[in-house]
């Protein structure tokens, strides 16, 4: 199911679906789009499995189209998909799939660049090491998930079934070119240079795609991040057209 995230009810307001990244929850988007100063609806897209009462997904494609019928069920027409990390290539996927309709969604990839696929699939096991994945999924849950649940490995139990699910289901996907996909790229402090070239190998990818160095690394997007994507966001609402920073 959607989760409302910021709501308002002028006609003319742009709308965002968010999906986060691997383990992360929607929640962390929230003071991004408390942030904006333009009037919009949000809403997240959560994986399923984060409440344990349901298997987690561990494949991408299928994430896709159950997030698509649930933003045709819960939501309607849709003007951005903001994806983070893993949630990027869900997101491109979702667009990809309201393209063949004859009308995508604008895509805002935090991070997530096919032109790190390949070394993905080398690195799971380290990221999966028991003193490492608690650390990445606190960086990315907002303080209030943490207040409430606690973060001792049992509460978080749940999520590291998601995160193992995501990095199983990142290491088996393969991104094909999408037409009619449009797309924002925001690139982290992280291996700029490595993801330079192509918009992180988004190019070849989509009908068109602009590029904005983010500030801080990966995993503070969100904690030290916010005000730079609110404003960012502010701008693309305004003209999707933004020249490469």
């Amino acid at each position: 199911a959607t989760v409302p995230l910021k709501c308002r009810h002028d006609g003319d307001a742009a709308t965002f679906v968010c999906i986060p990244g691997i383990g992360g929850t929607v929640f962390s988007y929230h003071d991004i789009f408390q942030r904006m100063e333009t009037p919009i609806r949000a809403f997240g897209l959560p994986y399923p499995g984060l409440t344990g009462t349901v298997a987690p997904m561990r494949n991408i494609d299928q994430i896709a189209d159950r997030f698509v019928s649930h933003i045709n069920d819960e939501i309607g027409e849709v003007d951005f998909l903001v994806g983070y990390s893993l949630g990027g290539f869900v997101a491109f996927e979702v667009a990809r799939r309201f393209a063949r309709q004859g009308k995508a969604p604008f895509v805002i990839s935090l991070d997530a660049a096919p032109a790190v696929l390949p070394s993905s699939r080398g690195i799971v096991k380290r990221l999966m090491a028991a003193s490492d994945w608690k650390k990445r999924v606190e960086a990315v849950l907002p303080l209030g998930f943490l207040l409430n649940r606690g973060s001792n490995t049992r509460t978080l139990e749940p999520i590291k079934l998601i995160v193992e699910a995501g990095l199983d289901a990142i290491t088996k996907y393969e991104v094909d070119p999408a037409p009619g996909v449009e797309m924002l790229f925001v690139q982290s402090a992280d291996e700029l240079q490595a993801w330079n070239e192509n918009a992180g190998g988004w190019a070849p990818l989509v009908d068109s795609v602009r590029s904005v160095k983010f500030q801080y690394g990966h995993l503070e997007m969100f904690a030290r991040g916010s005000k730079q994507l609110a404003e960012i966001f502010d701008r693309l609402v305004a003209n999707r057209d933004l020249e490469n920073d």
